[in-house]
């Protein structure tokens, strides 16, 4: 499991920032005792999508402002 810390330096983003998407559940995450966690399956898998903009990995609003059936 990855620490904020190891994903803020992976996405070259601040670590507020990623406790901030991981509470908005913008991001996969997990919070175990207390303390956000980050599956490195589940991180590779939202690159990937995010990478390559997989329609499918876009919420139905967002797919429809960009004019894509959801």
């Amino acid at each position: 499991m990855l620490t904020p810390e190891e994903l803020a330096a992976r996405w070259r983003q601040s670590t507020e920032w990623v406790r901030t998407q991981a509470r908005k559940r913008t991001i996969p995450a997990t919070k175990i005792g207390g303390r956000w966690r980050f599956d490195p399956a589940e991180i590779q898998a939202y690159e990937d999508r995010h990478r390559h903009r997989d329609p499918l990995s876009l919420t139905p609003t967002a797919a429809r402002r960009r004019g894509l059936r959801t």
